[in-house]
């Protein structure tokens, strides 16, 4: 039998320095956070990285069911999940709390996941998405939590992110116009071969629009 992968080495402390990264992320929307100190990575080979597990392991708990991309789908990580965080999980999108997709470009629109109501906008789904949030900017961010010197004063901050699905500025902006329902998303760059661990927050607060690129010489 395969031993199970630990989870946070101090689970208490490093929850609480996850959950204010998440914090922070989430209130100064597009821009990357440094992540504190990584769990060990659930599945060794498996495309639910150490980042992923550290969200899981800090956001997920027995009411809050979880979706999986399919090719993340196997019993070992179901196994982790279930032990660390006691979250059920879910093959219907639109009943998942929180969502964990290691390959953007093949997920579902982002209206297939739970979008909140009226009512109970909270009871919408965040996203985790594996990207890349390095190199020239393919996005620009405007709406609250947006300004400061990184700006420029413009109110708009560029972000460098690879691997969203070519549609994906198109799918925010009818989801940023649902407000206040719709989904948040953590984009996650665990990149560890860079420059350490990174993730941005992206609010439904904030719109969101493709920089126009560089003409060719």
């Amino acid at each position: 039998m395969t031993a199970l992968a630990h989870g946070f080495a101090n689970p208490v402390l490093d929850c609480q320095c996850y959950y204010r990264a998440v914090l922070d992320a989430m209130s100064r929307p597009a821009r990357p956070v440094p992540l504190p100190a990584l769990p060990p990575i659930p599945v060794p080979g498996g495309a639910f990285g150490s980042g992923m597990a550290a969200l899981a392991l800090t956001l997920c708990d027995g009411e809050t069911p979880l979706w999986l991309q399919p090719e993340l789908r196997t019993e070992a990580l179901h196994t982790y999940l279930r032990f660390h965080c006691g979250a059920p999980l879910t093959e219907d999108p639109a009943r998942a709390a929180f969502a964990f997709i290691a390959s953007p470009l093949t997920m579902p629109p982002l209206s297939a996941f739970a979008q909140g109501s009226a009512l109970c906008p909270e009871q919408s789904a965040t996203l985790v998405l594996a990207v890349r949030l390095k190199g020239p900017a393919d996005f620009s961010a405007a709406g609250p939590g947006i300004g400061g010197p990184d700006t420029g004063g413009t109110g708009v901050r560029p972000l460098a992110c690879k691997g969203l699905p070519q549609t994906f500025a198109e799918q925010w902006q009818a989801n940023h116009q649902a407000y206040p329902q719709g989904v948040d998303i953590l984009l996650l760059d665990d990149n560890l071969s860079g420059n350490g661990a990174f993730m941005a927050g992206l609010p439904r607060t904030i719109g969101m629009s493709t920089m126009p690129q560089a003409p060719e010489a």
